[in-house]
């Protein structure tokens, strides 16, 4: 069929042809198209309205591709428009036209070079791989048709206005979104669909009914014009456009009626139907589960399961029943027994289902059991033979000895007997569990021992009335029988020490004798009990007077707690008005009028509020022990109720207590922002009695030494002494306040000299090892002046520029020290200096900054920061740190850390045997003085000038 010409369309020849065959139109074109629809086994358009052929129209879908250009008139008619994807071919996408021409596809594919290099590349034909192509292009390495560079014919010239586009799909026009799928469901119920032809066959309720392509099969369970309506998948990879969910009355058959282009749903989707397969989606087509069928097959499976566990559970019931009768069966019914169970479980052992394997265990189980237990209890049996029978002769001679006692019977003969009823109980004790599997007799043996203890019981009462009687009866003097009332008396008196009142006599006298003489014998048992109550109502007595009095002591006690209470309350207004003043001097500090003029002030007014508060709170503590000593040593019969009286105070102290609290945090956060503020005045402080000091020195043109004599006390050791540090820098401050020249020294920044307290906590903050002074070092790194190099520059050996000799060059980044006061170079009208270089101690000359403004010096040079964490030590030299030292270093913990600043004290230098470079230094964030090392014998920078 591939020689098959085609008159309806013009083309080219096959890829094994060259050139072009005019006006022989295409090879197999025609042929072609009736080769796969005969493939297919499709028949075309059906007459009769039942439904509609698959090869009727194009692929359908959004173009992916657009064809242009191409100036050729036969070949632009065919290959313009739009193409969708098809499928794959050699590893690269195919595509084919939205629009057949003339009734056949067009198709755009990539071909590799099994055929020949020449034969590589990208066509436009009528098939993948056909005979018959339109155009060709040689780019190998595209993965998707190229845009530009077709020839046409195939072994033609390029056709420059031949182009292919790719369309990016705008939201606004994109295809509806993929609809959901029914799922794994048996039955679906189709509804809606607007066509007149389709929608009375396609409507209605389906079952799954197979598979297709490894999906589901759904069958309309009624015919339509007498065909099956079957909804099922089809999958072609030689036609993509194929594939997907179609209805029709066939699988795989020519007549449809609806489709659904998903190849990604597993079970059928729910909308997005085309009526007819090419067309339009319609949007009333909708699928869905069956829900009716759906719940009436759950409930047929629901009510077929709960029948069969009615009839398992009916099973198991029956034979449980006879298992249950297995757990006490006796001896002589066991074989009847056994052979009940046997014929329940041949008639319902299979009707148990999964309990079947269960049952069978528990029945097998539940004889070996009983026959143990049958065999034991007849072991158990066996023993307890001669203990019944030792026990039966116990209870016939506990028996016998009863029936032997009479009314006289002594308590001796009681417990005679009692033994021998103890003798059974013991026996029964001892062989309880034994004795118990013969049935019937232990209960027997525990009633007849019952009755005999209610006889022994009877006989010991009778016994002891008979004593009761004896013992009345001897203090009847005259033996006429009567007890009369000297008599009673001496009867309380003989048998329970108890001294009987007249009026209680009497009163008992009257009661038991009547008129009588005496009270008769048949009384002498009432006696007892009344002279017992007469005893109970005396001792009653006794303890009620003894009560009373108790409660007199203990009412006279509270009467001098309660004094004593009473006077220490009175300290509790003393302590709350002293609590009260402290708020009130405190509310005052916070107001415009009360707020002290400086931070100096306001602290020495937070200073007396603590001393009153500590007294308050002294008198507080004190109360509270005064009222805490009341309880110690107390009777502990009015412990309660002295808690009871001590809390009302303690309450009131509570309260007290707590407004001392809340008063010491106000002072407490008061103090803190007065500290903060007074620590920033010191500095301020600090910084101007320096600067007043230096301008001293350099009105007086003093060196560091020469100021400190005049500072110091005179003797063996000079030193600054508080007392001379305040009235010298006193002074200082009185000349600079005074001096009205240009250029003058301004007053200290709160516009006042400080006063002489300030004065003593700069020289408290300067007395860094708390000596008390200040000695001659301590004073010379006080003054000491550092400055920074900014340019590069010289130091000379004279102050002249023209006359002295250059020294050295001074690098940026130098420190030096400044060993005196700028003096003027007039020649050049410049400053200049006498500084010491800080790393190699050459002395000399230096210009603080040139005439025309140019800056050689800069303030800096004292203050180093800390880039490496590093230890303070004591000591300068690493091994002379002793064990104690390093201990203390060690534990304290004291490290730099990166961030930190250290303010100089003696500058760096080398410790030779260790090659550490090492400064003496102040850690400016706590004040913690020692030896740091600033460079590492490795090069290791841990300090770096700031």
């Amino acid at each position: 069929w591939l020689g098959c010409r085609a008159v309806a369309m013009k083309g080219f020849g096959g890829k094994g042809k060259k050139g072009f065959q005019a006006g022989k139109g295409m090879s197999g074109m025609a042929g072609m198209a009736m080769a796969m629809a005969a493939a297919a086994g499709m028949k075309g358009v059906k007459g009769n309205g039942k439904g509609f052929g698959k090869s009727q129209k194009g692929v359908q879908g959004q173009p992916e591709l657009v064809v242009s250009g191409c100036k050729h008139d036969t070949v632009g008619q065919i290959v313009r428009g739009g193409f969708v994807r098809s499928g794959e071919n050699h590893g690269r996408p195919t595509y084919r036209k939205t629009q057949k021409a003339d009734g056949k596809d067009v198709n755009i594919y990539f071909w590799d070079s099994r055929d020949g290099a020449n034969m590589s590349g990208w066509w436009f034909g009528s098939m993948v791989g056909g005979d018959v192509v339109w155009a060709f292009n040689p780019n190998t390495g595209s993965q998707t048709p190229p845009p530009t560079g077709w020839k046409v014919p195939y072994e033609g010239q390029v056709d420059p206005t031949m182009g292919i586009k790719t369309i990016t799909a705008k939201p606004a026009q994109s295809p509806p979104q993929q609809s959901g799928e029914v799922g794994e469901v048996a039955h679906i119920f189709v509804t809606g669909c607007t066509h007149g032809t389709v929608g009375p066959i396609v409507k209605g309720a389906y079952s799954k009914n197979g598979e297709s392509h490894g999906k589901p099969i759904f069958k309309k369970s009624e015919k339509a014009n007498g065909n099956d309506v079957l909804l099922y998948y089809w999958h072609d990879e030689t036609s993509l456009s194929f594939c997907g969910w179609w209805f029709g009355p066939v699988v795989g058959g020519e007549e449809v009626w609806a489709f659904h282009p998903s190849r990604t749903n597993k079970s059928p989707p729910t909308s997005g139907w085309k009526v007819p397969y090419d067309g339009p989606v319609d949007s009333t087509f909708i699928i869905s589960a069956d829900k009716k069928r759906l719940m009436e097959e759950k409930k047929q499976k629901q009510d077929a399961e709960n029948k069969k566990r009615a009839e398992e559970k009916k099973a198991v019931g029956q034979i449980k029943t006879v298992l249950n009768k297995m757990k006490a069966v006796k001896a002589e019914d066991f074989s009847s027994l056994e052979e009940e169970l046997k014929k329940v479980m041949e008639k319902e052992l299979e009707a148990c289902g999964a309990e079947k394997a269960k049952v069978k265990e528990e029945c097998d189980k539940s004889i070996k059991e009983a026959q143990e237990r049958l065999e034991k209890k007849k072991e158990t049996q066996a023993k307890a033979e001669p203990i019944l029978k030792e026990l039966d002769g116990l209870v016939e001679a506990a028996e016998a000895a009863v029936k032997k006692l009479s009314s006289k019977a002594s308590d001796a003969d009681v417990k005679a007997v009692d033994s021998k009823l103890q003798a059974c109980q013991d026996l029964i004790k001892a062989h309880g569990t034994t004795l118990n599997s013969v049935e019937g007799v232990l209960p027997k043996l525990f009633i007849r021992t019952s009755e005999c203890k209610k006889l022994l019981k009877k006989a010991g009462s009778t016994s002891k009335l008979a004593e009761t009687m004896a013992k009345i009866a001897k203090y009847d003097a005259n033996k006429d029988g009567l007890l009369e009332k000297a008599e009673l008396a001496k009867y309380a008196q003989g048998e329970f020490k108890f001294a009987l009142a007249k009026e209680t006599a009497d009163a008992i006298f009257k009661k038991l004798a009547g008129g009588a003489k005496g009270i008769k014998k048949d009384n002498f048992h009432k006696l007892k009990v009344q002279v017992g109550i007469a005893r109970e109502k005396a001792i009653d007595l006794e303890k009620k007077k003894r009560r009373e009095k108790r409660e007199a002591e203990l009412a006279e006690l509270k009467v001098q707690l309660k004094a004593k209470l009473e006077e220490i309350a009175k300290t509790v207004p003393e302590a709350e008005e002293a609590v009260n003043q402290l708020k009130e001097t405190t509310n005052a500090l916070k107001t415009e009028a009360g707020k002290p003029k400086n931070s100096e002030e306001m602290v020495k007014k937070l200073d007396e509020i603590d001393e009153k508060s500590k007294a308050a709170k002294e008198l507080i503590a004190k109360t509270k022990k005064s009222v805490t000593d009341v309880k110690e040593g107390a009777d502990k019969d009015i412990l309660a109720w002295l808690g009871r009286e001590q809390q009302p105070i303690y309450s009131k102290l509570k309260q007290v207590e707590k407004m001392a609290a809340q008063n010491g945090n106000h002072t407490r956060k008061m103090r803190l922002n007065a500290d903060q503020k007074l620590k920033k005045e010191l500095v301020k402080v600090q910084r101007h009695a320096l600067e007043v000091l230096k301008q001293y020195q350099k009105d007086k043109d003093l060196s560091s030494e020469a100021l400190f004599e005049q500072m110091s006390s005179k003797g063996e050791e000079p030193a600054v002494e508080e007392a001379n540090f305040v009235s010298f820098l006193e002074k200082c401050f009185k000349e600079a306040s005074e001096k009205k020249a240009e250029g003058a020294e301004k007053k200290a920044e709160n516009g006042e000299t400080p006063s002489s307290e300030a004065l003593r906590r700069v020289f408290a903050v300067w007395d860094e090892s708390n000596a008390g002074v200040l000695n001659k070092e301590r004073m010379t790194e006080i003054l000491r002046n550092f400055k920074k190099v900014a340019r590069k520059t010289v130091i000379t050996d004279g102050v002249s520029i023209k006359d002295s000799k250059v020294v050295r060059q001074l690098e940026p980044g130098e420190v030096l020290e400044l060993l005196g006061n700028p003096v003027s170079e007039s020649e050049v009208d410049v400053m200049r200096v006498k500084s010491r270089a800080m790393n190699d101690g050459v002395e000399g000359f230096v210009t603080i900054s040139g005439n025309q403004g140019t800056q050689y010096l800069e303030d800096g040079g004292g203050i180093f920061k800390v880039v490496k964490e590093t230890l303070l030590t004591e000591s300068f030299e690493i091994e002379a740190e002793s064990k104690e030292k390093s201990q203390k270093i060690k534990d304290s913990e004291r490290k730099l850390k990166p961030g930190e600043q250290v303010e100089v004290r003696t500058w760096m230098k080398k410790d030779e045997e260790s090659g550490l470079i090492r400064m003496k230094c102040k850690a400016i964030s706590d004040g913690t003085i020692g030896w740091a090392t600033v460079k590492g014998n490795q090069g290791t920078v841990f300090l770096e000038l700031k």
